[in-house]
């Protein structure tokens, strides 16, 4: 035991010499008070850059999203008439249409970007917005994740059994998505080399065993609607991301309700088109 306590030490001892090396600027500095040059670099470290170079790319791409944003909300003070406002002004009231005690002072503390704005608590006997009734239990459902079993980490573990309560609590349609894992090595990184699945059907025929047996949850072993997307496992965050467009696997007609777990990673990489 203690040998290896030793061996640990040194290895962190070599990664944290390591990191210094390449932040010399930072990290390191001679008694004179001079940076150290340091010219070698190991390559244990080479992923730092591609890192650095994808924080600018969110940072952009943050600023991009912003802007347009923030030029609405510019438009809007003391302005009216103007076509921003005019259009944002009918988005607002149309996806409050129905609700008849909608506080249209809300509505124009909105357009004018006004910062005060807080959303009031809900009144005691007040209608629920249909499309928002999670009571209605003809809705279909979807369950939408960034991991599955048999990982046991919580979001694969807490949306499986998310999903099969809903089942359980009688609610008709039930859609869990699932990232499949198409690359053998990733599925040996998370699921270790005992739990290998050649096809989503046999992973599929595991989560419902797994749900009778281990969760006690027979209805929804039966009932659950399981489906898939392919994704990749990044090793630099040690997490799993979307190969594609999830939502181009949702048909329109299906999508009333959708429950995302852990929805920055399921809209980490932008998916190709519009």
């Amino acid at each position: 035991m203690l040998r290896q306590r030793i061996l640990q030490r040194r290895a962190w001892k070599r990664v944290f010499d390591e990191i210094r090396d390449y932040y010399p600027s930072s990290l390191s500095s001679s008694s004179s008070g001079k940076t150290k040059s340091h010219n070698k670099i190991s390559r244990r470290f080479e992923g730092f850059e591609n890192w650095e170079r994808r924080l600018a790319q969110w940072s952009q791409d943050i600023e991009e999203y912003l802007d347009p944003l923030q030029q609405l909300s510019s438009v809007g003070v003391g302005n009216e008439n103007s076509t921003a406002t005019s259009a944002y002004k009918g988005v607002v009231g149309e996806s409050m249409h129905g609700a008849d005690d909608f506080d249209v002072g809300m509505s124009d503390n909105l357009v004018r970007g006004d910062s005060s704005f807080k959303p009031r608590a809900i009144i005691e006997g007040e209608a629920v917005l249909p499309y928002a009734d999670l009571s209605d239990k003809s809705k279909h459902i979807w369950v939408i994740t960034t991991a599955a079993l048999p990982w046991m980490t919580g979001t694969a573990v807490n949306p499986m059994l998310r999903a099969a309560y809903l089942c359980e609590a009688g609610h008709e349609k039930v859609t869990i998505m699932l990232p499949w894992l198409e690359r053998s090595r990733d599925q040996e990184k998370l699921y270790g080399q005992k739990e290998r699945f050649v096809s989503q059907e046999d992973q599929e025929q595991f989560l419902r065993e797994w749900l009778k047996e281990t969760a006690l949850l027979p209805k929804a072993s039966t009932l659950l609607d399981i489906r898939w997307y392919t994704a990749w496992q990044e090793t630099l965050e040690n997490s799993v991301y979307a190969m594609g467009d999830i939502t181009g696997l949702i048909p329109d007609d299906e999508a009333d309700i959708g429950i995302l777990e852990e929805p920055e990673h399921l809209n980490w990489y932008r998916a190709p088109g519009k």
